[in-house]
């Protein structure tokens, strides 16, 4: 899983210990080359805190929706599993509610 708090661990080891964790869990030549991971959307168990991605309540419009939390950490870990796969993964995200929704 790509949580705020695996991504911020990841941050805290060096270079070189970086690359052998994706490696390890994303090269498909020298590790088990998964192809797919969790990403949370809001807070989390394993978030620092609690928050959302809107920060007004009740902001249906998104008029105050940010990703600033997740391309601190998240993002970097994410892009650098990605870059060890040596493909794009495809990201999706579900919409709630009756009528769905697009996927991303």
């Amino acid at each position: 899983s790509f949580t705020e708090s695996s991504a911020q661990l990841f941050a805290r080891l060096g270079p070189a210990n970086q690359e052998r964790v994706i490696d390890a869990y994303f090269d498909s030549s020298v590790g088990l080359g998964y192809r797919l991971g969790r990403l949370h959307i809001n807070s989390c168990d394993f978030s620092e805190g609690n928050w959302s991605c809107c920060r007004a309540e009740g902001d249906l419009q998104l008029a105050t929706f940010g990703l600033e939390r997740y391309e601190r950490a998240i993002f970097p870990f994410l892009r650098s599993a990605v870059r060890a796969a040596k493909r794009p993964q495809p990201q999706a995200a579900a919409a709630g509610g009756a009528g769905g929704g697009d996927a991303a």
